[in-house]
């Protein structure tokens, strides 16, 4: 059942991706929209010309500048991103009964230790941790608040900690025996297939 978990996992975050981009391609964010565009297009043109320069190295400083000014372009992105996640894995996994549509691809779902639908305060925050949602949260408000150069040195760290909580998050689905992931040791919950029920 590893496989099924973290292949609906996938399939969920697609689901948000697209959603997500749904919603920025509306009229309202239609200047917001363009801005990225064109930073993004100024992004890929500078990292053409760097990689076809000839030069052995690379300006890492001009690259992270450039870097910098595509995520300041997708600040109301990264919110809205931000929002449909918890919002999916928080309230629709709970109203659908404990799955996301990923879980109901697979046919498992999210249960308390005893069997039971958790409450939606477990869900939210079982949300909140398998998503990585607080460095997420903390990364956006250092690019909103901050200089260029504090958020690429804090950034650093947060993305040492980000890639710390997923590999204990997917690392424990993996290799404990009983799949159960730190979101779900935290929140006392489970993962069980529904046809089977049995535990995951």
């Amino acid at each position: 059942m590893k496989i099924k978990r973290l292949i609906a996992y996938f399939i969920d975050f697609m689901i948000i991706t697209f959603i997500s981009s749904m919603i920025f391609a509306l009229p309202m964010f239609k200047e917001d929209y363009n801005e990225y565009t064109k930073v993004y297009e100024e992004y890929t043109t500078e990292m053409t010309n760097e990689l076809n320069s000839g030069s052995a190295e690379v300006n890492d400083e001009k690259l992270l500048s450039l870097n910098y000014k595509v995520l300041k372009s997708t600040t109301k992105l990264s919110i809205i991103t931000l929002t449909v996640t918890i919002v999916y894995f928080g309230i629709i996994a709970y109203l659908l009964k404990g799955q996301t549509l990923g879980k109901k691809l697979f046919k498992i779902k999210v249960t308390d230790l005893e069997g039971n639908l958790p409450n939606p305060g477990l869900f939210m925050l079982r949300s909140i941790i398998l998503t990585n949602f607080i460095p997420q949260v903390v990364s956006l408000f250092i690019l909103i608040l901050a200089s260029e150069k504090t958020y690429i040195d804090t950034n650093v760290y947060i993305s040492y900690i980000t890639m710390l909580l997923y590999f204990l998050i997917v690392g424990f689905i993996i290799f404990r025996t009983d799949e159960r992931g730190l979101h779900d040791i935290i929140c006392k919950t489970k993962v069980i297939e529904i046809n089977t029920e049995n535990k995951a």
